[in-house]
């Protein structure tokens, strides 16, 4: 047989189990008695009966040992407005009738010559009838023993980890907060508060208690469970109470209170489980249904209460845990991106790098910066395609009132398949290939086609000037030239951005622009560019003579004032957005009617009128497409065979002379 619990005894020649219960220092010296152990029968034979009547009696002895030392029976039954406003009329009374019962004339009892012995073994049988009431009710009794899982050791062991954790981040208040027997330890802090603070303390505070297991004793515990010495005794020796507090040391009294409980809490809650498992009403004599006060009930409700928020917790800091885990192998959106980017910038030209960065500034505002992509699923994909098709048009070309083109959602939609495939390539546990099914088909009825300009817009665009002086005003020359340009070169916004003096060139007395040994969008805008006698005539190459006076290397110099990098629009965003929001609109375009219609009309649109010009007019398409930088790569005919052979400047000039608007 295992060996009994301190409360519990059984003599040799006798069947039943006794109950001892050492009389606390406390009570000792409060009512003036000798130390003495109270020692009764409680007239069971059965274990698991006798460890239940035992602890319960055990709590109850306590509580009321803590009232007598606060001299709280009187108090509590006070007919003072402010007390009874603490307990219902039901439990006043049953105050009454228990204060009437100890402190009557007849009982014998009165604080000046109590006899504790005689009290205890009186207030025994009421709590053995109590206990046996309980087990014979439990199943109606507040808290269902069997509701409470059983606490798996390493639950138990994050636990103690946990109030380890308190003793220097102090957190002490929530384990205080889950002590069912706080009057316990509230009877002892000061005294312990005392020792602490004082000289004593020095000889046991080198002790790394923060390794110490909770289910020891430090060594100051182990001196204040031996000597019992607190601020009477300090007081009376003349010593000083005033040291610095040892915080690790009081929040380890805190914790160590709040562990041992809950070692007794789940030990409890276990014998208990089985008791009740293994109960049989029809085995046992009947017991009276006494009539008990709520207040009789509190502390066993406390108990598990109690126990119940401490399981909570340990709920909490698991689930916590395991966010950190996640957390802590995150394959993190923006950081991922970064890489991604890197590794693209060796591969791909500026401006498609810039259309990476572009859709990725959205899904970071729409997914946060740290998005697990672990996460990321179909159905995820989904909810992104759908954010996406419902993205404003880009406000900083005027176009905050649109919703994006199908073109260009499927452009984003890429974007985030190319990134998920890189991912996969570098062996990044994410799923793959969710976007692809997820483009949407292009037609003529979801895309808005980028038409060209009538011959009245083209008039009004080429002689445009600002009425208002506000209007581009750091960058007039700049927003003077660009559409002028675009109109009779078919060149792209940045590209014009680009330019430098060294790129004006003339060869056989034809000038050109040269546009290699540039990071333009592919290998074909790497091109020489003839200029358009009209550019001549407005005073291009006169531009670029005085740049070169004036020893500025940029020809359109005034858009970048204020920067240092072009943004992810390039070097031309502040002309792009002076166009698309003030000379379009003076000039008499609507871009709303204009995209109701299906039609896109912005700046790019000079260019598609500069190709659809050279479409009317018949021109040879292969030199056209070199002006534009249109070749493609795979053109067996002219770019396998004809690799080696360039097209005269001559040929070239004589089709951007046949542009006349």
């Amino acid at each position: 047989m295992p060996p009994l619990p301190s409360y519990l005894y059984q003599y040799p020649q006798s069947k039943n189990f006794f109950f001892r219960f050492r009389i606390s220092r406390q009570i000792i010296k409060s009512l003036g008695i000798k130390s003495f152990t109270f020692v009764a029968s409680l007239q069971t034979a059965n274990l698991a009966h006798a460890r239940w009547f035992a602890l319960y009696v055990s709590a109850r002895i306590k509580k009321d040992c803590n009232r007598i030392i606060n001299n709280e029976f009187k108090d509590n039954i006070s007919m003072e407005n402010n007390v009874r406003m603490d307990f219902t009329s039901d439990e006043l009374q049953s105050l009454e009738d228990f204060h009437n019962s100890i402190f009557s004339k007849n009982s014998g009892y009165t604080p000046k010559n109590w006899d504790f012995r005689a009290y205890l073994k009186e207030r025994f049988s009421i709590y053995l009838s109590m206990a046996k009431y309980a087990i014979s009710t439990e199943k109606q009794i507040k808290f269902d023993i069997n509701k409470f899982d059983d606490v798996k050791d390493s639950d138990a062991k994050r636990y103690e980890e946990h109030l380890k954790s308190t003793l220097d981040t102090g957190d002490s208040a929530s384990s205080f907060e889950q002590l069912a027997h706080q009057h316990y330890l509230m009877a002892y802090l000061h005294d312990y508060n005392a020792f602490l603070k004082s000289p004593e303390f020095t000889d046991y505070n080198d002790q790394d208690i923060r390794s110490l297991s909770l289910n020891l004793n430090s060594d100051a515990e182990d001196a204040f469970k031996r000597d019992g010495h607190g601020i009477d005794y300090f007081e009376m020796e003349g010593m000083t109470t005033d040291l610095p507090l040892d915080k690790a040391a009081i929040n380890r009294f805190f914790a160590r209170h709040a562990w041992l409980e809950f070692q007794f809490k789940r030990q409890l809650v276990s014998q208990l489980k089985k008791f009740s498992n293994s109960y049989d009403n029809f085995a046992e004599e009947e017991i009276d249904n006494e009539d008990m006060p709520l207040t009789m009930w509190k502390h066993y409700d406390d108990v598990f209460s109690t126990y119940s928020d401490t399981l909570s917790m340990i709920e909490k800091l698991k689930k916590s845990d395991r966010q950190a885990a996640r957390q802590s192998n995150a394959i993190k959106l923006k950081p991922t991106f970064k890489k991604f980017l890197d590794d693209k910038k060796k591969e791909v030209l500026p401006d498609t790098v810039n259309q990476y960065q572009t859709s990725f500034n959205f899904f970071y505002e729409l997914l946060g910066e740290n998005y697990d992509l672990r996460k990321l699923d179909k159905k995820e994909a989904v909810k992104i395609k759908d954010a996406v098709k419902n993205k404003a048009a880009n406000s900083e070309k005027g176009r905050d009132k649109e919703t994006i083109a199908v073109k260009t959602i499927n452009r984003y939609l890429k974007n985030f398949d190319a990134f998920l495939a890189w991912c996969d390539d570098e062996g990044l546990e994410v799923k793959s290939k969710i976007f692809t099914r997820l483009k949407l088909k292009e037609t003529s009825a979801n895309s808005d086609k980028r038409r060209p300009y009538s011959p009245d817009e083209i008039l009004a665009v080429v002689n445009y000037k600002p009425s208002d002086k506000r209007e581009a005003a750091a960058f007039r020359e700049d927003a003077f030239w660009f559409p002028k340009i675009a109109l009779y070169t078919g060149m792209r916004l940045n590209e014009i951005s680009y330019l430098t003096v060294n790129d004006f060139c003339v060869e056989d007395g034809i000038h050109y622009i040269s546009l290699f040994d540039k990071d333009l969008k592919t290998g074909s805008s790497n091109r020489k560019i003839p200029i358009h006698s009209k550019l001549i005539a407005f005073g291009l190459l006169d531009l670029v003579e005085n740049r070169k006076k004036e020893k500025l290397k940029i020809v359109f110099h005034q858009s970048r004032i204020g920067k240092d990098k072009p943004n992810k629009y390039g070097w031309g965003e502040k002309v792009s957005r002076w166009y698309n929001r003030s000379c379009l609109k003076q000039i008499g375009i609507d871009k709303a009617v204009e995209s109701e219609n299906g039609y896109m009309v912005d700046f790019h649109a000079l260019r598609t009128t500069f190709i659809s010009c050279c479409k009317v007019k018949g021109l040879s398409g292969y030199i056209v497409k070199q002006i534009v930088g249109h070749m493609d790569d795979d053109d067996i005919t002219f770019g396998t065979y004809g690799s080696e052979v360039s097209t005269k400047l001559e040929a070239m000039k004589d089709v951007i002379e046949r542009i006349d608007y």
